[in-house]
C-alpha cells in the first residue's frame, strides 16, 4: 500500500488517488471536504483506500453531486462521514454500484503532538505521557527493567475491586533481588518495604530506618482542624503529642 500525502483544504471533487491500494494521509491544517475520488488508472472493484485525518477533520460527503457519479462515496448509514483529527476510514470500491463504500471508521490509540506530548487512548494529551484506559483486566501501565531478570520496575494495575492485588506496585533492587518498595492495594491498604497485612491499613517494614512523625510547631499544630487520634512531634515543646478527647497532650 502506497502512501499519498496531501495538504489540500476546502472542497475537493474527484480527488486523484495514486493507486488502487493507497494510504491517503491528509495533513490539512483546516477542514477538508472530499466529494469523490478517482484512481489514476480508473476505479476498480475491490480497490482499498485508507483515509487518515492527521491535524484537522476530513469530511467524506455522501453521494455528493460535486464529483462524477462513479467517483462518489456511500457513507455508513447513508450519511456523510466526518473524520476528526487522528481518525481513519477504510473505503472499498464497489464495482457493482460504482461507488466508494466506507466500511469502517476507527481511531488511533496513540497520538504524538508537536509539543512532544504523547497520548495513549487520549487524543489531547496534557502531560508528557497521558494514558487513558477503559478496558477491563489490563494494566494501566507498566515500567519494567529486565537488565538483571529480577523484575525491577513500576507496576500499576487496577481491577475495579477492593481486592485488587497491586493497584500501585513499585519494585526496586535490594541485594541483587527484587524488593517491594511500596504497594497500594485496591482496598487502599498501603505497604512500604513489604505488602500490608490483612489487618493493617499501613504497614512499614524496615531494619535500617525508623518511622518519622509529622514535625511542626505549636502554632502550626493549632492551625490544624483537630481530630481525635492525631499524632505529631511538636518541635516547640520537643514532645510527641496526640489529640484525644478534644485536647492535645503529650504521649
Amino acid at each position: 500500500m502506497r502512501t499519498q500525502a496531501t495538504t489540500l483544504t476546502g472542497t475537493q471533487n474527484n480527488l486523484a488517488l495514486d493507486g488502487p491500494f493507497t494510504y491517503l494521509k491528509c495533513n490539512n491544517a483546516t477542514a477538508l471536504t472530499i466529494t469523490g475520488a478517482l484512481i489514476d488508472s480508473g476505479n476498480i472493484d475491490g480497490a482499498r483506500v485508507i483515509v487518515a485525518a492527521v491535524n484537522a477533520e476530513v469530511n467524506l460527503l455522501h453521494q455528493h453531486g460535486g464529483s462524477t457519479t462513479s467517483n462518489r462515496f456511500i457513507g455508513t448509514q447513508a450519511t456523510t462521514i466526518t473524520l476528526v483529527a487522528y481518525a481513519r476510514a477504510l473505503m472499498i470500491y464497489d464495482g457493482t454500484t460504482a461507488r466508494w463504500r466506507v466500511s469502517r471508521v476507527s481511531f488511533s490509540k496513540i497520538w504524538e503532538l508537536a509539543t512532544g506530548y504523547v497520548g495513549i487512548g487520549q487524543a489531547s494529551p496534557s502531560a508528557k505521557l497521558d494514558v487513558v484506559i477503559n478496558e477491563a483486566a489490563v494494566y494501566a501501565g507498566r515500567f519494567f527493567n529486565d537488565m538483571t531478570n529480577t523484575g525491577h520496575g513500576l507496576l500499576v494495575e487496577t481491577d475495579g475491586t477492593a481486592s485488587g492485588t497491586n493497584a500501585f506496585y513499585v519494585v526496586t533492587d535490594k541485594a541483587g533481588a527484587a524488593h517491594v518498595a511500596m504497594k497500594i492495594l485496591g482496598s487502599g491498604k498501603i505497604g512500604i518495604g513489604a505488602g500490608p497485612t490483612s489487618s493493617s491499613e499501613l504497614a512499614i517494614a524496615s531494619t535500617t530506618g525508623a518511622f518519622v512523625l509529622p514535625r511542626m510547631t505549636t502554632a502550626q499544630r493549632d492551625a490544624l482542624t483537630p481530630l481525635n487520634g492525631m499524632i505529631i512531634y511538636n518541635t516547640t515543646t520537643t514532645a510527641v503529642e496526640a489529640y484525644e478527647a478534644g485536647a492535645w497532650g503529650n504521649l
